[in-house]
């Protein structure tokens, strides 16, 4: 999906990805499919003032082995911001997260 589906604002190409935490609500398309009105949720709703926010962090995941025996594996995950800040970092296998961090802190894009 990330590499699919882009926003293009101004001279920005901005990935799907970056705002499907915001945009992705099955509840919201259920409620509105039963024919309840879900007017008051779209009017908080901003595509623009999301965007605007601020670019989503990059993630690169690094020193991951290409092959392993071992069921325990280690590696490093590099987050930097880009504009929008870093919040909530988690790790995620087979729908489960593994590890979480709260408010990373970051300074000047590091």
């Amino acid at each position: 999906m990330k590499n699919l589906v882009h926003i293009v604002d101004s001279m920005d190409v901005i990935g799907i990805d970056q705002v499907y935490d915001k945009l992705y609500r099955p509840d919201l398309v259920a409620a509105k499919m039963r024919g309840e009105d879900i007017s008051e949720y779209a009017k908080k709703v901003n595509l623009a003032s999301i965007v605007r926010s601020g670019n989503a962090p990059t993630v690169a995941i690094k020193n991951l082995p290409e092959l392993s025996d071992s069921r325990d594996v280690t590696f490093d995950v590099c987050v930097q911001n880009t504009g929008g800040g870093i919040g909530n970092v988690s790790i995620v296998l087979n729908g489960k997260t593994i590890r979480l961090s709260e408010g990373v802190a970051s300074s000047k894009g590091e």
